[in-house]
């Protein structure tokens, strides 16, 4: 499988615990396989070390990864990192994200963690071109099948819905950090909570996706994710939950 890129954030926790949601290595009583542990994943690093940094820093990276995509195999860019805003997609960021997506790179964003307000959905998940995925708060037949309560709602600030699918947002993975790492655990496992954990979930099931049928487009696999989730609330396409669940 081809690398999927990952626009990265810190610290080093959270680095490691996107990347292994990536690639799958989940808790087992999750019970779920997300991404082939054979995929290479890569990282552009586009924030500072406390997460903080500048849009035009974020754009550059991901100008980076365009321009390399064909000598590394990049099919899929994760953003697990936003700019809030109640966004309209026009902002340099997204369009960035589109252009990525017209050279043939699959564009997976976290909708954000400051919902559950309307209009809260930053860049880059705003791009017309990008998957934007929110976090799931309970399963169909619980007592809140819908959004999380932190996770980011639409409409986006030109009026369109926002949101394309949920993930589980609440996921514990592998710890892989090294053993040098320090506190605040070593007990071979991190939980972590936020849309940037479902991103990363889909960004893992768009490269199931393409590992499968490698001709698919950014816009074919954006929408067969759409086609293929989960009612998860309302019934059709809604701020709050997208299309739905994402169903690898």
């Amino acid at each position: 499988m081809n690398p999927s890129l990952q626009l990265k954030r810190t610290p080093e926790t959270f680095l490691a615990h996107v990347e292994w949601i990536e690639r799958g290595k989940l808790h087992q009583a999750l019970n779920v396989e997300v991404c082939d542990d054979g995929a290479g994943l890569g990282g552009v690093k586009g924030l500072a070390a406390d997460g903080t940094g500048t849009m035009s820093r974020v754009v550059a990276g991901l100008d980076w990864v365009v321009a390399n995509r064909v000598a590394l195999g990049v099919e899929v860019a994760n953003l697990s990192l936003g700019f809030p805003s109640c966004s309209n997609g026009t902002d340099s960021l997204s369009q960035a994200v589109n252009a990525a997506g017209a050279a043939g790179v699959v564009g997976v964003a976290a909708a954000g963690n400051r919902g559950p307000g309307r209009c809260t959905v930053g860049s880059p998940a705003t791009a017309a071109g990008t998957i934007s995925v929110g976090a799931a708060a309970a399963r169909p037949g619980g007592t809140a099948a819908t959004g999380s309560a932190y996770a980011s709602r639409g409409p986006t600030g030109d009026g369109r819905t926002g949101g394309d699918l949920l993930a589980p947002g609440n996921v514990t993975s592998i710890d892989a950090r090294p053993l040098t790492s320090p506190p605040p655990s070593r007990s071979g496992y991190l939980a972590r909570t936020g849309t940037s954990m479902a991103a990363a979930m889909v960004s893992g099931v768009a490269a199931l996706l393409l590992d499968r049928t490698p001709t698919l487009t950014p816009g074919q696999v954006r929408a067969t994710l759409r086609a293929t989730a989960v009612e998860w609330g309302d019934l059709g396409v809604d701020p709050d939950t997208g299309a739905g669940m994402v169903d690898a």
